[in-house]
């Protein structure tokens, strides 16, 4: 009896302490304010719809032993409607913020860093601007 009871004791405490990761392979946003944490993924914002102006919404990027991260914007609607963008800042313990804008269709940009935050942002909108879907791949 008491072995069973110390299995139990172990097997809930390795539950509530033990870190857990989210699906380690591929994760996908949609929402405001969401957490990725898979290998790859991607997020996408109102691809197909029209944004408020003044909108700003971020999420994190955050894989386990990440060290870096290829990041491909593949739709974008804003064009050049004032000022409105996709900031991917970059963030390591042992190096400065770096900010990369993407502006480009389908090109990789390299986010070197453990966690990249992705921002996007409006200024102005405009009746044939819509939002974004870009994908990632951690590098481990």
């Amino acid at each position: 009896m008491a072995s069973t009871t110390h299995c139990i004791i172990f097997c809930l405490t390795s539950l509530l302490f033990l870190p857990t990761y989210a699906d380690p392979i591929s994760t996908f946003a949609s929402n405001c304010g969401e957490i990725l944490s898979g290998e790859s993924g991607g997020i996408s914002y109102k691809p197909f719809e029209q944004f408020r102006e003044g909108e700003r919404c971020v999420w994190i990027i955050r894989v386990h032993r990440a060290v870096s991260y290829n990041v491909v914007l593949f739709n974008s609607g804003m064009g050049s409607y004032g000022y409105n963008k996709v900031i991917v800042t970059a963030l390591s313990r042992d190096k400065a913020e770096v900010h990369t804008e993407l502006s480009l269709i389908d090109r990789n940009y390299f986010i070197n860093g453990s966690v990249a935050v992705i921002t996007f942002y409006t200024y102005s909108t405009s009746p044939a601007a819509t939002g974004f879907s870009l994908y990632y791949d951690a590098v481990l």
